[in-house]
């Protein structure tokens, strides 16, 4: 191949590419229109078509895991912004993002590591650091709970909750 093939070739791939990146987003505008619009199956669609279209692109992935939190597919969403991670592992709001689905799963340390990497790569991110001391705190409400459960069946005295409270007195889906 000549030189001047070469850079053709180079060329109509660059353009190719910038095309695909342009038609993902365009299924963005589409998926948050049809989301918009609550025709939702579409709206997903959307967002995959955008991530096939751009598999790099972890703004596609993004909105494709916000997507899915908004449907309750908190393990899907995972999914989604870990790929966002992988393509933009500096982007502390796809690790509070990606904390959020773990949340939604219960996954209470996987949530707060998640929430611990946005901090580390922005310390002023106020949302990061609310978001671990929720984490925190539901953990200590969970812990608590379990005790008082284990001293209840025991038939021992349960821990104290503060204020006065027992944690046999707290009903177990008590939040901070």
């Amino acid at each position: 191949m000549t030189f001047r093939m070469i850079l053709l070739a180079v060329l109509l791939s660059l353009a190719a590419s910038a095309g695909a990146a342009e038609d993902a987003a365009g299924y963005m505008q589409q998926g948050a229109h049809f989301f918009a619009e609550k025709q939702f199956d579409k709206a997903e669609q959307a967002f995959l078509k955008a991530t096939e279209l751009a598999p790099d692109s972890a703004k596609a992935w993004s909105k494709l895991g916000a997507f899915y939190l908004t449907q309750h597919k908190a393990e899907d969403a995972a999914n989604a912004y870990q790929q966002a991670i992988i393509n933009d592992p500096e982007n502390p709001k796809y690790f509070v993002a990606m904390a959020i689905s773990y949340l939604h799963q219960s996954e209470f340390a996987m949530a707060h590591a998640m929430a611990n990497q946005a901090l580390q790569l922005d310390p002023s991110m106020k949302n990061a650091s609310k978001l671990a001391e929720y984490i925190d705190a539901r953990q200590k409400v969970i812990e608590q709970a379990s005790k008082a459960d284990v001293a209840l069946h025991q038939g021992v005295e349960a821990p104290s909750m503060g204020k006065g409270k027992s944690a046999a007195a707290m009903p177990m889906h008590a939040t901070p």
